[in-house]
């Protein structure tokens, strides 16, 4: 070879090192800026780092032996391949961790429909200027102002009244006592489900839709060890900041430092009072139609506990999580077919995708005790999913995956600095988690409800040994 060549070569080596070098110190950079927020543990980081240094150094090897520029390229891509591998994966987790936990999604949205029945001559709110209109006396003093502002823009002089519950506000539009309705749309699943308006939602048309946006506001008060979550299983597949019934209502108390947890679950119905309600009962279930921070403080009063966080979940996210984890294995307690067919469970274990995890925790019609099965089945599946997240090494090296795929379906209120915590220790030390579940339960009855005071509907009475006995295993995981 000339010297010429061999001076070229040697240049092209010592730019193809420069640039290793400088794909090294960005990756190292890099790695621990990931390493000091959690997402890597350190003694992966010093693993990879090791091997960035071993690199380097056969490529400084391959220069002073001076190897063919064929090698150095070939190093120089493999080098290049991994640096940018790191810099997307802290990218793509950093990315979704952003978005799960962004406070802009700390919201309540209600979404807002003025309806008419299906023949009337009205077809925008400006046709409505004079006449009347009703909205749900429980909307609070905000949303009704909201409500107010946005339908006054429009429709100019038009006389409110108040309707006490959801069923009253669709009579008041059956009756001709208004022609026209304020209502919010997840109110139309409570009525699909009484006696005299399953058909409601037929009935009607909308002229005019709007969402209003109210903050939700909770307070924090374990350490990023021990916690008390809320886990809420919205009944949608829509937006999950949209407010709904709440069907899955969990409260899990998580020990980081003993790895263990404790899941306690409260049937759908159960009879209790909320914040927004004072001294009047109402379902559990209907406590989500009037935001995520009146469900918790429901809980709250029921278990004398503080809840830390929350994480709502809609059905879209459900599926996705279980599908994205390569699906679960839960054991049923019985033999049965999905009312509705479609899906049948046999008694055992029984591997599931998400859609069909999905239908067996919603089931309920099919089991003699109804909710209470529910609940237990909710549990179950819950716990299956989070082995299954720790006991796969596989799944926990690809949760930045699995959190991009769920991020739009997950609300919560937990800071990075906890989720980031929990998936370093894990991946620290896969060893699994000691999770338990007990599902409180009652006497099934009639009664009225604050959503609808005018109409009895199926309500489960508490049995307050079990909510004491609830309280006890949840304080017995967070006191450790």
């Amino acid at each position: 070879m000339s010297k010429t060549k061999k001076k070229r070569s040697y240049v092209l080596n010592a730019v193809l090192l420069g640039l290793m070098a400088l794909l090294a110190v960005l990756t190292v950079i890099g790695l621990i800026s990931t390493a000091g927020k959690g997402l890597l543990p350190g003694h992966y980081l010093g693993i990879i780092i090791g091997v960035v240094v071993a690199i380097l150094a056969v490529s400084v090897i391959a220069m002073m032996r001076k190897w063919s520029n064929i090698v150095m390229i070939v190093i120089t891509a493999a080098a290049s391949a991994l640096a940018l591998y790191g810099v997307l994966f802290a990218s793509s987790v950093n990315r979704t961790v952003d978005i799960i936990t962004a406070k802009e999604r700390e919201v309540n949205v209600s979404e807002m429909k003025v309806a008419v029945l299906k023949d009337s001559p009205y077809n925008t709110l400006s046709d409505l200027a004079n006449k009347a209109i009703a909205y749900n006396v429980n909307l609070s003093d905000d949303e009704i102002l909201k409500v107010k502002t946005h339908i006054d823009e429009k429709a100019p002089n038009l006389v409110y009244r108040e309707e006490a519950g959801f069923t009253a506000l669709a009579d008041s539009l059956r009756d001709d006592t208004v022609p026209a309705i304020v209502l919010n749309e997840s109110y139309l699943d409570v009525l699909d489900e009484t006696e005299g308006y399953e058909t409601f939602a037929d009935e009607i048309r909308y002229i005019d839709e709007f969402n209003i946006e109210t903050d939700v506001v909770t307070e924090n008060v374990k350490s990023e060890d021990v916690f008390l979550v809320y886990i809420s299983g919205i009944d949608t597949h829509g937006a999950v900041v949209n407010t709904s019934r709440s069907d899955v209502n969990i409260l899990a108390a998580v020990n980081t430092k003993t790895k263990k947890v404790q899941l306690l679950s409260t049937p759908r119905d159960y009879y209790v009072t909320m914040p927004v309600s004072g001294d009047v009962y109402d379902k559990l279930t209907h406590a989500g139609l009037y935001g995520i921070q009146n469900s918790i403080g429901t809980l709250e009063n029921l278990y004398n506990e503080k809840v830390d966080y929350y994480l709502r979940m809609n059905f879209t996210g459900f599926e996705t999580i279980i599908d994205a984890i390569g699906g679960i294995d839960v054991e049923s307690d019985y033999d049965f077919t999905v009312t509705g067919g479609g899906y049948h469970f046999n008694k055992g274990m029984n591997h599931m995708s998400g859609i069909e995890a999905l239908a067996f925790a919603r089931e309920r019609k099919a089991f003699a005790s109804g909710d209470n099965q529910r609940g237990i089945d909710q549990m179950k599946v819950i716990t299956a999913t989070i082995q299954k997240l720790t006991s796969s090494r596989d799944v926990l090296l690809n949760y930045n995956t699995i959190f991009d795929k769920i991020s739009d379906s997950i609300q919560t209120n937990m800071p990075q600095d906890v989720f980031y915590k929990i998936v370093n220790r894990q991946l620290s030390d896969s060893s699994g988690w000691d999770v338990q579940s007990y599902a409180v339960t009652g006497a099934g009855s009639s009664a009225t409800t604050f959503s609808m005071p005018n109409t009895t509907t199926y309500v489960m009475l508490q049995d307050p040994s079990m909510v004491a006995e609830g309280k006890s295993k949840l304080d017995s995981v967070l006191a450790e």
